[in-house]
């Protein structure tokens, strides 16, 4: 596998073409290449003392130059003219070697693992990650969002643009934000998930405070004003921890003709995206299971919405009402406004288009209406029940 298409950024930068410039490639020559950065100095010492020599031997001689070849002063000049020339030349070789070296390492990471471009529904499913990917400097071209040992596990394969992360990194890091140690454990979450883990008791919620009066009854004067007072709480707590108008958090929640109800299902169906790729990376689920997951979620999500834009900003209300954390919410924020200000990924330009209806289950049609009908009359624990378990989640 030798395709230039797979090139993409060096992992932890930004920059698209993975190309070392300037003092950046020297050094990382140089951190590389102790012996020879040595070799290289000791050969400028000795041309630079053969030229301080033969310059003060021609000051020193009044005798004329030209002509003078075997004049040890010129011979000597020569030969530090030459060895500065080739030291030179090699300087040069090497920095451009060492400006290539992340292509020409990425490249071979792609051979080893037998790693394939990317299909165009790939490319679309990955392309809704790239907030968090631009944010980190990480791979929207591949599965593994950065070189892992799933994928290359060559002990001779040793690049210094980049390391191969062990699999453990991954299978802790699933542990701790999702209890996750398997891949039957994976599978539980990947299907709570796609059966609307945060959106159901979201739609609880907004139901209770926009219908209230169905779940109440007998209730006073007192009673009722206390819930329009919660509902406006909620509500306006919501939009403030996204910056967004009170209007939008009640239009996911009403939804559109034709479609279903947005609810929270951006966040519900991103959340597949990251924790797959983790999943492979960690060894517990195949390539194709991966992709199946996350294929899926871009489907309905490509279905759902109108636009990468109001797709990330339903992810962000979920991530809002399933962490009421300010510090959560506004780091995810400032990552959507740094992408939208500097990202020129190519992925960006990815067209928005659902490219058929997919399969939907009754739940996400309905919006959960056989789910509020059965608690509309004892529900009273209203929103963000996820608090505690929130982690800041820069995936």
């Amino acid at each position: 596998m030798n395709n230039p298409d797979l090139l993409q950024n060096t992992p932890n930068t930004r920059e698209r073409i993975p190309v070392a410039k300037g003092a950046k490639a020297l050094a990382r020559f140089f951190e590389a290449q102790q012996w020879t950065v040595y070799f290289l100095g000791m050969l400028t010492f000795l041309f630079g003392a053969l030229l301080y020599f033969s310059v003060s031997g021609m000051l020193k001689d009044n005798s004329p130059t030209v002509g003078s070849g075997s004049n040890p002063e010129v011979v000597l000049l020569g030969i530090s003219i030459t060895g500065f020339v080739l030291v030179a030349g090699l300087l040069y070789l090497l920095y451009k070697r060492a400006a290539n070296l992340p292509a020409k390492e990425q490249m071979q990471y792609y051979r080893l693992g037998n790693v394939m471009p990317l299909t165009p529904a790939q490319a679309k499913a990955l392309r809704l990650h790239i907030v968090e990917m631009y944010h980190g400097g990480f791979w929207l071209k591949t599965l593994e969002y950065y070189p892992c040992d799933i994928r290359v596990n060559d002990p001779k394969f040793k690049p210094t643009s980049f390391y191969v992360a062990d699999r453990s990194n991954y299978r802790q890091g699933l542990n701790e934000d999702w209890g996750a140690v398997s891949k039957a454990q994976y599978d539980n979450v990947v299907e709570e998930l796609f059966g609307g883990m945060h959106s159901k008791p979201f739609a609880l919620d907004m139901d209770h405070f926009l219908n209230y009066k169905s779940y109440v009854r007998g209730a006073t004067y007192e009673d009722l004003k206390n819930i329009e007072s919660q509902k406006a709480n909620f509500i306006n707590r919501l939009a403030g921890l996204i910056d967004k108008p009170a209007a939008y958090v009640n239009a996911c929640f009403e939804g559109r003709p034709g479609r279903p109800k947005s609810l929270i299902w951006g966040f519900d169906l991103w959340r597949v995206i990251p924790m797959s790729r983790e999943a492979f990376m960690a060894g517990y689920i195949s390539e194709a299971d991966a992709w199946a997951n996350i294929l899926k979620a871009s489907d309905l999500i490509y279905y759902l919405f109108d636009s990468f834009e109001s797709f990330y900003d339903n992810l962000r209300l979920g991530n809002a009402y399933w962490s009421n954390d300010l510090k959560v919410t506004s780091k995810r924020h400032e990552m959507w406004k740094r992408y939208d200000r500097e990202c020129d990924w190519p992925q960006r330009n990815l067209p928005w288009a659902a490219e058929e209806t997919p399969g939907i289950s009754e739940e996400m049609r309905t919006g959960f209406a056989q789910y509020i009908s059965q608690r509309n009359k004892s529900h009273n624990e209203v929103g963000f029940r996820f608090s505690d378990q929130c982690e800041d989640e820069g995936e």
